[in-house]
């Protein structure tokens, strides 16, 4: 802690200290609303370059139960962070109800209409559970010939898609074209049945950004 015990984020860090993060990102108002939410959204920040490289499974966990609940914060500065983070953390998740919780905070965030950035990086952080829960297992077991990790990644898989397609799909009709292409590329991630037909819908959005987007999604189909 630090001056007026307000939770001193960049040390903790530098130190790696994840439950300290976690604990600075419930940090309640003592001193002023401010300085709280300075310390809230600079602990989430925190997780979210911590999430990017590694973290144990049990942080990982602690760390998603946290950043679902910070998701919900009033401060748009706390949430768009949270947001981010819980993309990177929750990819490393194995299975639980923990990878449910994510889901289900990830899938909430596309309907935040306070923020476009925060819809954008919702969409972005389903392409990353997808990644981390089914694509990486499905390589590795294509990799090394196992066939039980190669069914529980499609199963996986499936599971994801049919959460998370139907409210990717409505992103697509998103105001905001940054959303519009997270979504596009998360759906060619999922590799749903629907997906050709949904990146096909997309091709014909006026954005440039969409319709670049349409082709990396689709590279992850073909």
């Amino acid at each position: 802690m630090s001056w007026f015990n307000v939770p001193n984020v960049q040390a903790l860090m530098d130190r790696g200290d994840v439950g300290g993060l976690i604990a600075a990102l419930k940090y309640k108002k003592k001193m002023s609303d401010l300085m709280a939410d300075y310390s809230r959204s600079n602990a989430a920040k925190a997780l979210w370059q911590l999430g990017q490289k590694t973290m144990s499974i049990g942080q990982s966990k602690k760390a998603t139960k946290a950043l679902c609940e910070a998701i919900g914060d009033i401060d748009q500065n706390v949430r768009l962070p949270a947001i981010g983070a819980l993309g990177a953390v929750s990819a490393q998740l194995g299975k639980g109800p923990a990878r449910l919780m994510a889901m289900k905070a990830l899938v909430s965030g596309l309907a935040d209409r306070g923020n476009e950035d925060v819809r954008a990086l919702a969409a972005q952080g389903l392409g990353q559970v997808t990644i981390g829960w089914a694509h990486k297992p499905l390589f590795d077991g294509m990799k090394y010939h196992i066939q039980a990790m190669i069914d529980g990644a499609a199963a996986t898989l499936a599971e994801i898609s049919r959460f998370a397609f139907p409210p990717l799909e409505n992103a697509i009709g998103d105001s905001s074209a940054k959303v519009r292409a997270a979504a596009v590329i998360s759906i060619g991630m999922l590799a749903d049945s629907r997906s050709v037909d949904a990146l096909a819908k997309a091709a014909e959005d006026g954005s440039d950004l969409v319709r670049a987007a349409v082709v990396q999604g689709l590279s992850f189909i073909s």
